[in-house]
């Protein structure tokens, strides 16, 4: 590391890698601005909010890029994504990769891209997802879970292959269940690997504890881990488990 004009050391830079629905705006918003010693830069943000798109240039010290989502090669972000996940762009940084059980993954994509996710004020980004709405509305949940699974698969195995290629001292593998059902093991992970402003505990926790009802026309319309089993077919399930299998095995998920 290089030394700062206090005599201190700079902070090696952090990428957060995720996928839609896993908290990651709460963390995009209240997270990861407050982690002291690191600028955040979303490259995403920028190009979903229609601002102007700064060259793509991840700095080794000092900085935290996310939350990076990885996307559908359809979707107008998806080469701005794939460029900031290569290998060049991650060397010399610490990457925090959190994941949800892909399972209750697909029931929150289904109402959230088909119904409830606000319109970007991009045009292109806009259009897409009015064209993805169409498509899902007139879908049941269990065929919309079924036709997705082996694109959200394919996201999962670059996943994968993104944490393999991170040496163990600079990378973290964190989950959304274990964010619900194991807060304090959770948070001491990730205080551990970032060090946060006081008060971002409290607000993590009581902002990520589940709906005490369901709210299907809202960004978080649940939260609890496993609720798929209550929403789809025991024969949904066993498809989209076949598809999901490997990775549902690789990031511990069971069958």
């Amino acid at each position: 590391m290089i030394m700062n004009l206090f005599g201190q050391k700079e902070p090696k830079s952090v990428v957060w890698i995720t996928l839609h629905k896993c908290a990651s705006q709460f963390f995009g918003d209240s997270v990861l601005p407050r982690v002291k010693g690191l600028s955040k830069i979303d490259y995403q943000w920028l190009h979903y909010e229609n601002q102007p798109l700064p060259r793509i240039e991840l700095q080794p010290y000092s900085h935290i890029y996310g939350p990076v989502r990885l996307l559908e090669p359809s979707h107008p972000s998806f080469s701005l994504t794939e460029e900031l996940l290569k290998p060049k762009n991650l060397a010399k940084k610490r990457v925090i990769i959190m994941v949800r059980d892909p399972r209750d993954l697909l029931v929150s994509m289904y109402y959230s891209f088909g119904f409830s996710h606000p319109l970007s004020p991009n045009t292109e980004i806009g259009q897409y997802q009015q064209e993805r709405r169409a498509r899902i509305q007139p879908l049941e949940l269990d065929e919309y879970a079924r036709r997705t699974a082996p694109a959200l698969a394919a996201r999962f195995e670059r996943l994968e292959k993104v944490y393999g290629r991170i040496k163990a001292k600079n990378r973290l593998l964190l989950t959304y269940e274990e964010m619900i059902l194991d807060f304090d093991s959770f948070y001491q992970k990730l205080s551990l690997f970032l060090d946060l402003e006081a008060g971002v505990r409290n607000k993590l926790f009581n902002r990520t504890r589940p709906e005490k009802s369901e709210h299907p026309d809202q960004h978080k319309r649940d939260g609890a881990p496993g609720g798929f089993r209550k929403k789809l077919s025991g024969q949904t399930i066993e498809e989209i488990e076949r598809i999901l299998g490997k990775v549902l095995a690789a990031f511990g998920y069971g069958v």
